[in-house]
């Protein structure tokens, strides 16, 4: 038996014995604390210990290190021991470059000429050929994604501006700031959804969003959210939260109740196949009496509170099944109109006599001094200011009309948008049609007093006007940064009293100094006082327009009626405005096309509605069937927007013609884009096909056709010539 045995079964025997065993490790304390008070004594032998017990720990690792790593003769080659190996193992290391990759390719290189590419090919995989670096094109697609009305918001205040470098000239501006209206991850999904052929991580994709688009934690208070999407998130927030199998957000409720969100029949409630009762997205085993606490807007005392009810699940439940309906609703006209805009301003390089305009009240600018005295902090004049974008092919011109009309009523709409029309056909005079967007203010825009403007454009501007609204509770754009960047110049100059601004006209000057990139005009009071006195005659005989508020789509017909539809992309309705219209004698062109006529009925809520009176002319004469319409010959100058036409096509032996409509003008090449017409009961009457929309040759028209008479029957729009058209 060893020593270090004899120790160890001398301890064992102590430690049966406890009192044995403490006396033992009092002495062996005692012991220790007399070695240790020795060596502090001498530096020397102090040194001499610890290089002792490092050399002592050194022999132990390289003890498990042997024990680990077993090399055999094999492995070891003509080296008589491992730890010779080692040695040169040692000293190559030493010699290798440091970079991961450099060392990578020493190693290949050795290998290779020692054992052979075969070996080698089964150690170092190649990697796959191609580069995983992002397009420009990508690139671009995420910045106008981040850059949508729909996925970001301009912010309005003066305040909200940031200073960005630009990449191109290496020069700081200030851009007007966005903030998100989503999360990172509903947008990444969202993005993933629209490009699908765009491989891009979450990473990449959160980290090319532009400096001046906030994320959605930074977004401050706001005040122009949608009241019927905050109070549905209200109501699916705390169900998520206690059930967390239901849907999140509001996206994800609709992707889980409709069968196509992007199908009207499945927004609009007419589908049988969607979801109707919420009940069914819970389990069968969830508490519906469980009690949760969820906010409202409400309106007390006419003013819009937030309020905090506490309910059962099953009455939440209740709730969000009632305000299901009108919501898909609600949220496939936002979506439709605001996707309805981005596709006219993307369509402008196709039609260079059009353009798109968007306009809205700024928040009035209250004039205030640098150094001013207690009592005037509450008698502050203000000033109107009317905002105004429009696109035409590239460009974006800005303009911001300055007022001291205060009233923001129907007589300023139309007094600034004549002073912005008139300027703009100035500068691009052969704008022929402008496509107009707003917000959905009944008390500013959406009235038959304004909307009547586009029946008589083509008289009071020289343009023919189309006026879409957004969804209710929707609309920020580019104007809201007009506004914002006007005001924030002016208050700068004042702030460093460069300038001396008391009035609306003070504002106007120093504003059409300093805004270099904004066109701004000033329309005095007495400027829209006379435009009321003009206007009166005409707005007096306007009557009301059914159902105004749910329609958001307004063309001009004549100076008569009106094309009105519930979203820019439905079938549109003709309606009359004003009195000398409701006549219940038929004139002579409605005697000669009874289909076109239309009468006025007064039901018992005294709300006007509207009903196509439709006849099938049974005793016409032999002669009036035989007449038919001919394609009458043309020029080059007659092609021009919304001109009827006859084309022709040739397939083998066969000609073919067709009826179609021009989208725009004759192209440089000789070509025109053209939306076909489908026959509707007959050779006299048609209706558009708006997915056969394409490009034809001039050499394939036939000729002209007058322009046919707008009906409705069975909902839809139809476009019916006097006789059958020879085809």
């Amino acid at each position: 038996m060893s020593s270090r045995d004899r120790v160890a079964k001398c301890r064992a025997k102590k430690k049966e014995n406890p009192t044995k065993w403490q006396e033992h490790l009092e002495k062996d304390k005692l012991r220790k604390r007399a070695v240790r008070s020795y060596l502090h004594g001498d530096n020397k032998l102090l040194l001499l210990k610890r290089e002792k017990d490092r050399e002592r720990q050194r022999r132990c690792r390289l003890r498990k290190k042997n024990v680990n790593v077993e090399v055999s003769g094999s492995d070891l080659g003509s080296y008589k021991s491992p730890r010779t190996l080692g040695k040169a193992v040692k000293k190559v290391k030493a010699l290798l470059p440091k970079s991961p990759s450099k060392k990578r390719a020493v190693f290949k290189r050795l290998m290779y000429e020692n054992l052979g590419p075969e070996i080698v090919k089964n150690i170092f995989k190649t990697r796959k050929s191609g580069s995983r670096q992002l397009t420009e094109e990508c690139k671009q697609s995420v910045i106008e994604f981040f850059n949508n009305d729909e996925i970001s918001r301009q912010a309005p205040g003066k305040r909200d501006v940031k200073s960005v470098k630009d990449p191109l000239t290496g020069k700081r501006g200030l851009i007007q700031i966005r903030h998100m209206v989503m999360g990172i991850r509903e947008a990444y999904e969202q993005f993933k959804s629209s490009h699908p052929d765009e491989k891009i991580s979450k990473s990449k994709f959160y980290s090319l969003r532009p400096k001046h688009i906030l994320p959605l934690s930074e977004m401050p208070h706001t005040v122009c959210v949608c009241i019927k999407h905050a109070n549905f998130s209200f109501l699916i927030e705390p169900i998520s939260k206690f059930h967390p199998a239901f849907p999140k957000t509001h996206n994800e409720l609709l992707g889980s109740v409709c069968c196509d969100t992007e199908s009207v029949t499945c927004m609009t409630n007419e589908c049988e196949n969607c979801i109707q009762k919420l009940e069914t997205l819970l389990s069968s085993d969830v508490d519906m009496n469980k009690r949760l606490k969820w906010k409202e807007w409400k309106t007390v005392n006419n003013r819009p509170k937030l309020v905090e009810n506490t309910t059962t699940l099953k009455r939440m439940v209740l709730t969000l099944n009632s305000q299901l309906a009108a919501f898909k609703t609600h949220t496939y006209i936002k979506r439709v109109q605001a996707q309805y805009f981005e596709k006219c301003k993307k369509s402008l390089t196709k039609n260079p006599k059009s353009a798109v305009m968007q306009v809205d009240f700024a928040e009035n600018y209250s004039i205030i001094q640098q150094d001013e005295i207690q009592s005037a902090h509450w008698a502050h004049n203000q000033t109107t200011i009317f905002t105004c974008c429009i696109w035409h092919n590239d460009k974006v011109y800005s303009f911001a009309v300055i007022s001291d009309d205060l009233k923001h009523s129907k007589n300023s709409v139309f007094a600034f948008m004549k002073a912005i029309i008139v300027k703009f056909k100035e500068v691009v005079p052969q704008v022929n049609k402008l496509i107009v967007f707003s917000d959905n203010c009944a008390g500013q825009f959406k009235s038959r007093y304004n909307v009547a403007i586009v029946c008589y454009a083509e008289k009071d501007f020289g343009v023919t006007l189309e006026w879409n609204f957004f969804a209710s509770g929707h609309g920020k754009g580019a104007v809201d940064g007009v506004g914002g960047s006007v005001k924030r110049t002016v208050w700068r100059e004042v702030q460093g009293r460069q300038c001396f601004v008391s009035t609306p006209y003070d504002f106007y000057e120093t504003a059409k100094v300093k805004c270099k990139e904004t066109v701004i005009l000033f329309v005095p009071q007495a400027e829209v006082d006379s435009v009321a006195t003009l206007l009166t005659k005409r707005w007096d005989n306007l009557i009301e327009i059914p159902k105004i508020q749910s329609m958001h789509h307004f063309q001009g017909y004549d100076d008569n009626y009106m094309l009105i539809g519930k979203t820019s992309v439905d079938l549109m309705l003709k309606v009359p405005i004003v009195e000398e219209s409701l006549s219940d004698e038929p004139s002579s062109e409605e005697e000669d096309n009874p289909s076109s006529s239309m009468t006025l009925t007064k039901d018992h809520d005294r709300f006007y509605r509207f009903k196509d009176v439709y006849t099938d002319s049974e005793d016409s004469s032999k002669e009036e069937e035989e007449n038919t319409t001919k394609p009458a010959p043309y020029t080059f100058d007659e092609l021009k927007l919304d001109v009827y036409l006859v084309v022709s096509f040739t397939t083998g032996k066969k000609t073919l013609n067709f009826v179609a409509v021009t989208q725009g003008e004759v192209q440089p090449d000789r070509e025109i884009e053209v939306m076909f017409m489908e026959p509707y009961g007959g050779k006299s009457t048609f209706k558009p096909n708006e997915n056969d929309i394409s490009f034809i040759s001039c050499d394939q028209i036939v000729g002209i056709l007058p322009k046919p008479d707008i009906i409705t029957k069975g909902g839809r729009i139809l476009y019916q010539f006097k006789n059958d058209v020879a085809l």
